[in-house]
């Protein structure tokens, strides 16, 4: 049944390539399981394009708690500056900017209702991404 029902975001495989073609890091930072991820990645083809995957299975506390990002910071060694989260709900806002980084908002279709005014960029696609990134 999941694999009948999940979907890629519009644009998601073309921002990927594009910014791993700019050797940026991208990390998953996910509140959903690593079976669930591992389900996802591989049905995708995505399986090569994170460096980095946190899943809920590794922190002990949920977003919008700040301990997933503050994980990812960890292990990437980036300074807070040269990080952008890029999230879809309010709670993962809430989180990333909890943990001092910024943050992208993207809304899908269950989340657009949410309140993403902490967020310091709300695009309407992940197209649009590459304006903030280039």
């Amino acid at each position: 049944m999941w694999d009948k029902v999940v979907a890629l975001k519009p644009g998601a495989r073309n921002i990927v390539n594009y910014l791993k073609s700019k050797e940026i890091i991208i990390a998953l930072a996910t509140s959903s399981s690593r079976s669930t991820v591992n389900k996802f990645l591989k049905k995708f083809h995505f399986s090569d394009k994170f460096s980095l995957i946190i899943t809920k299975d590794d922190v002990a506390k949920r977003k919008p708690d700040p301990q997933i990002y503050n994980l990812v910071k960890k292990h990437i060694n980036l300074e807070n500056e040269e990080i952008i989260v890029i999230e879809d709900t309010q709670i993962g806002v809430e989180s990333a900017k909890a943990a001092g980084l910024s943050c992208v908002a993207i809304p899908n279709n269950y989340t657009e209702g949410q309140d993403f005014s902490k967020a310091d960029y709300v695009l309407k696609s992940l197209g649009e991404l590459r304006k903030i990134t280039s």
